[in-house]
């Protein structure tokens, strides 16, 4: 079938994809509406943020999925507590037709999809509640993530997308000759497999990644606490210097705590059943535990 000719709109309020702007397609009801930040009142001024509809916290690797009926109220939550997403996008419609279950159902399948590519930020790990929904509502459902997918990867949001053998072909054969931008949008599933393939290094099933902060000054990552008790690796990607670290920990080799013990990592408070590491790019040293990572640093990769 041939494929079918789409006219969208776009409004940019600064004349820029780098701040608030709306885009939709006027086959379909997908609107998405995106913006820094540090511009979220202007998001906020939107009629569509009071309704309902998914939304997505991003940094440049990693995502956050969420629902709500009030998008402005649930987004305003999250200026508290996750200091990691740079740029908030809404989805909804034109039309306003969302509900309860589509909502429901939107969230989990975009919460399944990071999971595949390994974007998924790890508050997410368990969330998403997928109703029964019957087959009438679903296709529809699906036929609006896939227009939605469209739109997203035409601004840039590609968290969603599966990882395809031809990227990692051109990785490898190109002696990994991508451009600085392409490297830096690389997805933690696609750093392993090209760990694996290009430099045939054998990766635990443990393994926790992280890619240096846009300050670049550190490396933020919540890896399980239960990866302690059994051989961890841990995988910091500086994409400005170019470079893979990565840092062996044996078993039972660390321990962590709720409380800020000395030589102890910290768990986070609201989820104590991750770590909250913040090392940095300069010493390797845990900025909450002061633990030095130094020593368990067994391979730098350098593209």
């Amino acid at each position: 079938m041939k494929p079918k000719a789409r006219i969208l709109k776009l409004f940019l309020k600064n004349g820029t994809l780098d701040g608030f702007f709306n885009v939709v397609d006027t086959n379909t009801t997908v609107s998405v509406y995106s913006c820094p930040r540090e511009g979220i009142n202007e998001l906020f001024e939107e009629e569509a943020s009071d309704g309902w509809g998914v939304y997505f916290l991003l940094s440049d690797s990693q995502v956050y999925v969420g629902q709500s009926t009030n998008l402005k109220k649930r987004i305003d939550q999250h200026t508290i507590g996750k200091p990691w997403w740079q740029k908030v996008v809404l989805l909804t419609t034109t039309n306003d037709n969302l509900n309860r279950t589509s909502i429901d159902y939107l969230e989990a399948e975009f919460i399944k999809m990071a999971e595949e590519v390994g974007s998924l930020d790890i508050d997410n790990k368990t969330r998403g509640v997928k109703l029964k929904i019957d087959r009438f509502d679903q296709t529809q459902l699906n036929i609006f993530i896939e227009d939605s997918l469209i739109l997203l990867e035409l601004i840039g949001v590609n968290v969603f997308k599966k990882f395809t053998d031809k990227k990692l072909n051109t990785i490898i054969k190109t002696n990994s000759k991508l451009t600085e931008s392409e490297f830096q949008g690389l997805l933690k599933r696609e750093v392993i497999d090209f760990i694996k393939s290009k430099h045939n290094i054998d990766l635990p099933k443990n393994v926790s990644y992280g890619k240096l902060q846009e300050s670049k000054k550190w490396f933020w990552i919540n890896p399980d606490v239960s990866f302690l008790k059994s051989e961890w690796t841990l995988i910091l990607h500086n994409q400005f210097e170019k470079q893979i670290l990565i840092l062996r920990i044996p078993q039972n080799t660390l321990e962590a705590s709720i409380e800020k013990t000395n030589g102890l990592l910290i768990l986070r408070k609201d989820k104590v059943n991750y770590i909250d590491l913040n090392i940095t790019a300069k010493d390797f040293i845990d900025q909450r535990s002061k633990i030095d990572f130094k020593p368990f640093i067994k391979e730098i990769i350098k593209y």
